[in-house]
């Protein structure tokens, strides 16, 4: 049996934390033929009215990156929720750039941020090719991002990654810093994993309303119920058998 692939287009959210990666963001959605309904720069206060927007519109799919996802999930867990991670590429490109920082043979860097924030990393690789030492320094609430910062600086960090909050500690330390930044990769991997994630929603739409026509035309009464013994669907053979409309008997006791 071959399976056709459903061409829709996937409505999308994308809910950035800067504007810088607008762009990319429009470009990647382009290629994967995403719909999006509203592309802007949120923070942890303003998310709760980005998703309420996002409901209002009925998208399919939110993008987000770091500790803005828990956030969405918490405010809506029935849109599916892509996370924007920063590929091992990015990854590499941000140690680079951290190690031209400091004069001195294998440096410590520190990779801070959400335990979401960042793609699968083979360690050992980075640690090889860039002849460095490489600390992970994860969190899951953002309060603890100045906590992480200053843990890695005091266990010996040479350098840190991080974002804005990392950021503002090193500057009153006079630490090496660089700043945490997402690429067109990591938004091109979003937006491939948006538009499979909205090709299922598609398909399962698409079978549950084949289902349901051939329950409600079928030639036999099939009634629906809940798992408290409720009534929450009756087809069209039932009705006319019971002489009573489903909307009649729904909620109501079997």
């Amino acid at each position: 049996m071959r399976h056709e692939r459903i061409h829709t287009m996937t409505k999308v959210a994308i809910l950035l934390p800067n504007s810088d990666l607008m762009e990319d963001a429009a470009y990647a959605a382009n290629l994967y033929h995403l719909d999006i309904v509203n592309m802007s720069v949120v923070n942890r206060h303003s998310i709760p009215e980005a998703v309420e927007k996002a409901l209002r519109e009925d998208v399919d799919v939110i993008m987000a990156r770091g500790s803005h996802v828990d956030i969405i999930k918490s405010c809506s867990p029935a849109i599916p929720v892509v996370d924007i991670k920063i590929t091992s590429l990015e990854v590499g490109v941000l140690i680079s750039r951290a190690k031209s920082l400091v004069e001195k043979d294998c440096p410590v860097i520190a990779l801070t941020g959400p335990e979401n924030m960042f793609a699968y990393i083979n360690t050992g690789f980075l640690e090889e090719y860039y002849d460095i030492k490489l600390r992970f320094y994860t969190f899951v609430d953002p309060e603890q991002m100045r906590l992480t910062a200053k843990q890695a600086i005091e266990e010996g960090a040479d350098v840190l990654i991080g974002g804005w909050a990392v950021g503002e500690i090193c500057e009153q330390e006079a630490f090496p810093f660089v700043k945490t930044e997402s690429g067109r990769e990591s938004l091109l991997e979003s937006c491939r994993t948006a538009s499979y994630v909205g090709e299922a929603l598609a398909l399962q739409k698409r079978y549950a309303k084949s289902l349901q026509t051939i329950i409600d035309y079928t030639y036999g009464g099939i009634i629906e119920l809940d798992e408290d013994l409720r009534i929450q669907h009756v087809n069209r053979f039932s009705e006319n058998l019971l002489l009573s409309d489903s909307s009649q008997m729904k909620g109501r006791y079997i």
